[in-house]
């Protein structure tokens, strides 16, 4: 199997595909068809299905909701709403395990439908469950209640995101509220994360068949509490019971891998990468178009009226109107073929894409002959063949799929480079480059003077957005704070410039002034999370250089003037290792599908990451192993650190890497077999998202990335800002909106038709009367009158509320003459 296969996913198990037989095999058919489909099995049924928020961003991403009716689905509607009873179909209630929506089930009456098969997308507490039990009549229609364990979000096949808010990075780094409130909201954050994780973790290989390796990124806390809540859940899930949805041993899919590493990192290592301006297709879009998120399955564009239609028109003649689209659809070939391209390279890719259908697609060989007429009269289409015409109708809806797909790429990329060229990008993305790497164009060393003088002369630039002024003060005042890189690699000598640093700090203070209070807040919530990256580093260096100083004090009769000569000595040798070590990581890390131009210089650390731990070479002090066995068996012992791993031993210099020095820059051979996937706690960005499908194709590992949710540089400045501003954090911890179902009548038809040939009756909305015979005919008696006169107190209370009415009536009687 080549390497571009392996990146792409080929018939490998991934989190979207495993999300996407869980609902379809494991909900969907063993309701609609109870005997698997099998010749002389049950016959097929329709069936409603019933969603929440959040269950429904699952279900979108992973399977188009415009599928689910070949599989039996009549109508999706949504659990909050007003539905139509329909007493004589099975209904599937998909859910969170969330208070309201299972408030919401419990009120349900128990004749709106024929059956009740309730999934949930995570395990359900107890205490909710009892909930479920106390209602008699529910439980009576009740044939399944499962936990399906699917709560992530995955758009593709590699690539998967938690479905966090933004404010889920400053709920974890906020250090305001006082009294150990913010720790709490910290530590029950990280446990959710931990929970999904997890369930990650079982889709892609389960641990029953599988044994997975946690590693973490040693000076963070954040990723080393994951990690350790993982380990432990990963470690306890064979001795649970196996769930109906549950894979073990024997009935593992194909091609799971026998080993599987996750590795978890801390988005505070790394804040520069959201920053930057990203150029290739994906990225671009999410950051400089208007994309709707409210619809399911994704980003959606709005192609202009100019492109709806070939020619600008309706077929009535009325004029064509905008249309809205999926971008990132990976069943559509010229979407997975340019979203990782650079934008010049995606605009002419897509152009000759559209030109090579239209010429090989026989619905446009007959728009090109069948028009104009000939000099006997008869037109061009008589020249073509019966075959074609058959061809040509054959394919019209492909056609038509296939067009629209195509005139959305070429009219995105348009817009895009449209707004390229408004923006002044090219002037941005140079500052950011040179900042970010410490190099220019020509690869040479960019002194502190000259980056300043940059940086002033673009920020009292006028046609410069006062966005992109701020991301780039941002990004030079994360590149002059000197914190640690996550791929442990030694920092720019613009980054160590003292010189740099005392310049850039007037600017960050007077931002306030210049582009306003918010970005002051981004300035100060980005500082808080260097300064916890800062003092992790610091924590992590101190206990390595203590255990390095125990390992090394076993002479005590040697003399302080020797024992400083030796670290004299020693220093020497470590910086000369380091020149070494760090040109053998540029090589190492330095791939093939890098982008040729000079605006996209920089490489996200995740990069260098991930071709040290898919190729075997990562840094284990740096990266150490969670609760590895053989550091418990090595400290039962009273081993050394030499020993086992462990978060603070430190490898000797000279022992790690001579033995490769011969290998430098060649490709390690890659375990086909080894599942790695890479996780960030906060968020992970679309670059980040790129360079993972980079290490994939470059070394052929089976590589998975992602994150608490997916960072736009707009959402994560603010996310930065609600590090400082509680208002802010408060306004993104809200729920996002609730997608938009669009169906058609005729699927509402086709549901009360299935009813009604059923035996039910089909209710229909009366064409007069008034308000009471309306509601009396649609709605369902009210739940809460059933519910709530369970409770003696309340019985007492809703008989004084039937007891004022009667009054109030009495007392309106005489005056109305009724």
């Amino acid at each position: 199997m080549s390497a571009m296969a392996v990146a792409a996913g080929g018939n490998l198990p991934s989190v979207r595909g495993a999300i996407r037989s869980r609902l379809l095999n494991d909900m969907i058919r063993r309701v609609v068809s109870p005997a698997g489909g099998k010749p002389g099995g049950a016959t097929k049924n329709w069936v409603v299905l019933i969603v929440d928020r959040p269950s429904l961003r699952i279900l979108a991403a992973a399977v188009p909701l415009n599928e689910l009716v070949n599989d039996g689905v009549t109508i999706i509607e949504y659990l909050e709403l007003r539905r139509e009873p329909l007493p004589q179909l099975p209904a599937i209630y998909l859910l969170s395990p969330a208070a309201e929506s299972v408030a919401a089930l419990v009120a349900e009456d128990p004749k709106q439908y024929k059956e009740f098969h309730v999934f949930f997308t995570a395990p359900l507490p107890a205490y909710r469950l009892k909930l479920i039990q106390a209602q008699s009549g529910l439980l009576r229609k009740l044939k399944a209640c499962v936990e399906l364990d699917i709560e992530v979000s995955a758009y593709e096949s590699r690539a998967f995101s938690l479905d966090r808010p933004a404010a889920s990075l400053p709920q974890l780094f906020a250090t305001d509220g006082g009294g150990g409130g913010v720790r709490r909201e910290a530590r029950a954050e990280m446990c959710l994360t931990a929970e999904r994780l997890t369930s990650v973790c079982r889709l892609l290989a389960p641990p029953s068949a599988v044994s997975w390796t946690v590693r973490y990124d040693g000076r963070s806390s954040t990723s080393r509490t994951v990690a350790s809540l993982v380990k432990e859940d990963l470690s306890t899930a064979p001795a649970e019971a196996p769930s109906s949805a549950s894979a073990s041993a024997s009935d593992a899919p194909p091609g799971t891998a026998k080993r599987a590493t996750l590795l978890v990192l801390d988005r505070s290592m790394d804040v520069r990468s959201p920053l930057l301006h990203e150029f290739t297709y994906q990225a671009m879009a999410h950051d400089l178009l208007p994309l709707d998120y409210s619809k399911p399955g994704g980003a959606h564009y709005t192609i202009p009226a100019a492109e709806g239609s070939s020619d600008g028109e309706a077929a009535g003649g009325a004029p064509a109107k905008p249309k809205e689209a999926l971008m990132e659809d990976e069943t559509d070939a010229s979407w997975v073929a340019t979203r990782h391209l650079h934008i010049a390279q995606a605009m002419p890719h897509c152009q000759k894409a559209l030109r090579d259908f239209v010429d090989s697609s026989a619905v446009a060989k007959v728009h090109r002959h069948g028009g104009g007429a000939s000099a006997d009269g008869a037109g061009d289409g008589a020249k073509l063949e019966l075959a074609d015409l058959s061809k040509a109708v054959r394919g019209l809806p492909e056609y038509t799929t296939k067009l629209a797909q195509h005139s959305l790429h070429v009219n995105a990329l348009d817009a895009l480079m449209e707004r390229y060229r408004k923006a002044h990008l090219d002037a941005v993305a140079g500052v950011e480059q040179d900042l970010a790497t410490g190099t220019d164009a020509e690869s040479q060393r960019v002194r502190s003077e000259r980056a300043l003088a940059t940086l002033g002369s673009l920020l009292e630039r006028p046609d410069i957005a006062d966005g992109d002024k701020g991301r780039v003060l941002a990004l030079a005042a994360a590149v002059g704070s000197r914190a640690p890189l996550m791929d442990g690699a030694a920092p720019s000598p613009l980054a160590q410039s003292a010189a740099f640093t005392r310049g850039v700090a007037p600017l960050t203070a007077a931002v306030e002034d210049t582009l306003g209070r918010s970005f002051a807040s981004v300035l100060r919530g980005l500082d808080t999370l260097l300064q916890a990256a800062k003092s992790g580093a610091a924590d992590w260096k101190r206990a390595a250089d203590d255990a390095a100083a125990a390992a090394g004090d076993g002479d005590a009769s040697t003399s302080a003037q020797v024992r400083k000569l030796r670290e004299l000595r020693a220093g020497v040798v470590a910086r000369r290792e380091a020149k070494r070590l760090e040109k053998e990581r540029a090589n190492r890390h330095t791939l093939s599908e890098d982008l040729p131009f000079e605006l996209s210089r920089y490489a996200p650390p995740l990069r260098g990451v991930g071709v040290d731990l898919a190729t075997g070479q990562l840094d284990a002090t740096l990266f150490p192993v969670c609760g590895g066995v053989d550091a418990l068996i090595a400290k039962a012992r009273g081993g050394g650190a030499a020993d086992a791993v462990s978060p603070v031993s430190v490898s000797p210099s000279l022992r790690r890497g001579r033995s490769r020095s011969a290998d430098c820059g060649a490709v390690a051979e890659v375990d086909p077999d080894h599942e790695y996937v890479l996780f960030f706690v906060g968020g992970v960005c679309h670059s980040e998202v790129r360079a993972a499908y980079e290490v994939a194709a470059h070394t052929g590992a089976r590589l998975t990335v992602g994150g608490s949710a997916l960072l736009t540089p707009r959402n994560y400045l603010d996310a930065l800002a609600a590090v400082d501003d509680p208002v802010t954090r408060i306004k993104l911890m809200q729920p996002p909106p609730a997608l938009t179902i669009a169906q058609s009548k005729a699927a509402r038809a086709r549901a009360a038709e299935v009813g009604a040939a059923r035996g039910g009756r089909v209710r229909r909305r009366p064409r007069g009367g008034g308000c009471r015979q309306r509601r009396r005919r649609e709605e369902p008696p009210r739940p809460w009158r059933r519910v709530v006169l369970r409770h003696p107190r309340a019985a007492v209370v809703w008989l004084r509320r039937q007891h004022r009415r009667r009054h109030w009536r009495q007392q309106r009687l005489p005056a109305q003459k009724w």
